[in-house]
């Protein structure tokens, strides 16, 4: 894969795995994923928009309603 390349699969028909290759440290590209301002800027492929975007890094559990 190269830089800027997404790849995208489906595990067990319910997990989305979104896979990209950043030239940057890895502790930067944490750092502008876990920051809304910044994800809402280069989340997704070129041209998509993110006008909402909340980021929580709380466990969840799957598989129950909230």
């Amino acid at each position: 894969m190269s830089n800027n390349e997404i790849s995208s699969r489906v595990e067990n028909d319910k997990i989305l795995i979104l896979e990209r290759i950043f030239d940057a440290p890895r502790e930067l590209v944490f750092n502008m994923f876990k920051d809304p301002e910044h994800l809402k800027h280069w989340w997704g492929p070129s041209g998509w928009e993110l006008p909402v975007c909340r980021i929580d890094f709380q466990p969840a559990v799957y598989g129950t309603s909230a």
